[in-house]
Order: structure tokens, then sequence, then C-alpha cells
């Protein structure tokens, strides 16, 4: 729900948007902040077009308890990513678009949801590409520039990872 309302609005979640009307001991309306997310100022990095660094702070509102969304959420892409990336570069033996697309819509989806945008947009287009007929040269080349992005995409899990980590502690 908060990455959809991201995608359709184009902007984080406020504080506002956090904010969670209650009723006080005299019945009164009073507005209560729910899970706020690390300020930015301490992120690893900025968010730039590798990694949408608002996606992950969205996870972090949404967060309850013990339970440490961008860090399950980041672990997870980690462990599944590697995976999908494999069978997205197995799909383009098939020659079978039905096949491509698949394959590259099921790491688009996965990597929209740690903010993982350039690699996202990539698969995006591969899947499209793959609908629409494209040529197997085409696809191959995008799938090569997958790899490249997923590489870099990688490398920055554990500094990422490591943030959320400390800021939950």
């Amino acid at each position: 729900r908060i990455i959809a309302q991201y995608l359709e609005t184009g902007r984080p979640q406020t504080a506002e948007d956090d904010a969670q009307p209650s009723i006080d001991a005299h019945g009164r309306t009073e507005t209560q902040q729910v899970n706020h997310a690390p300020e930015t100022s301490d992120l690893p990095f900025e968010s730039n077009d590798l990694i949408d660094i608002s996606v992950l702070m969205q996870l972090t509102r949404m967060q309850s308890g013990a339970t440490n969304l961008p860090v399950k959420a980041l672990t997870l892409y980690k462990q599944h990513a590697t995976e999908m990336l494999s069978r997205l570069k197995q799909s383009l033996e098939s020659e079978d678009p039905a096949i491509i697309s698949k394959a590259a819509h099921a790491l688009k989806s996965t990597s929209v949801n740690v903010g993982a945008v350039r690699l996202a947009k990539l698969c995006g287009e591969i899947e499209s590409g793959a609908t629409k007929g494209a040529m197997m040269s085409e696809l191959r080349d995008r799938v090569a520039e997958v790899v490249k992005i997923y590489e870099a995409t990688d490398a920055a899990l554990p500094r990422l990872t490591d943030y959320f980590e400390r800021s939950a502690a």
C-alpha cells in the first residue's frame, strides 16, 4: 500500500500522512504520530537513480513492534534477487517472450519493493520489450545491463542493511 502510494504520488510519505487520530480521556480527538523513520541526513548515501531510499523509509513508517521491515525486506531481496537474476539470464536461452517477460517481471517487482528503481526500470523495459516482440539481441543487451546494475545494487545492500539495523537499536 505504501509503495503503491509512493508510485502514484511521486512523493515520500510525510509525518502528517502518518498522523493517527485518537480520542483522549475526555472524548476529544487528538493526533498522535506513529513510527517515525530515521532522519534522511543520517543515511549511508543519498537517493539516486540506483536506489530510492524513500521506499525503505516508508517501510520504517509501517513497522510495528520488534520487526525491522527495511532490514527484513533487504535480507529477503538479497536472498531471492540473485536467483531471479539467474532465471532472467536463463530465460534468454528459451527465446520465448512469455518466459523472458515473466522472469523480468519477477525481478522488477522485487526490486521496486526495496527501492532498487534503476534495476526495476530496466526489468520493466525487458518485460515490455519481450511482450511487444523486441529482437532477442536487444533483450540480451538489456539483460547484460541488468547484470551490471544488479551488481551495483547488491554492493549497496550491506551499507543499507547496517544503517537500518543501527537505527532500530
